[in-house]
Formats: structure tokens, C-alpha cells, sequence
């Protein structure tokens, strides 16, 4: 399954690769590695790779949210 920024949370998978949670969010892959090193995004470490439950995503949209405005 392609994930794309009009994919349905219910449609992702339970396990997304950064590049899959990127195009969900609609920002950079480099961007959501960084949010993964500063501890924005939960992930997984699996090898050299990083996996993100599709639960730790919704934690962080929902943290976003919260969060006031720069």
C-alpha cells in the first residue's frame, strides 16, 4: 500500500517507515528523522532502520495540536 497525505488513519498500516510518515504528515522525510532524534515521534529502532506504530503517530498529531503556536 502507498501511504500519501489523503490515506485514511485507519487505512495505514500498523508499522510506517519515516518516508511512509512523512508523506502522511505532507512534510519532509528529513524532518520526521529529526522529530524521531529530538523525541517528537516515537520510533523503533529495527537495524539501521526506524519503524513508527501507527499509535505513536496519532500521539504525536495529537501533542501537535496542543502545543501553542511559536
Amino acid at each position: 500500500m502507498q501511504v500519501t497525505r489523503s490515506t485514511k488513519y485507519e487505512e495505514l498500516p500498523d508499522l510506517l517507515t519515516p518516508i511512509e510518515a512523512a508523506a502522511y504528515l505532507g512534510i519532509h522525510v528529513k524532518t520526521v528523522r529529526e522529530y524521531i532524534q529530538h523525541g517528537q515521534i516515537r520510533a523503533a529502532r529495527n537495524g539501521r532502520h526506524y519503524l513508527i506504530r501507527k499509535q505513536w503517530l496519532l500521539e504525536y498529531l495529537e501533542k501537535a495540536a496542543e502545543a501553542p503556536p511559536d
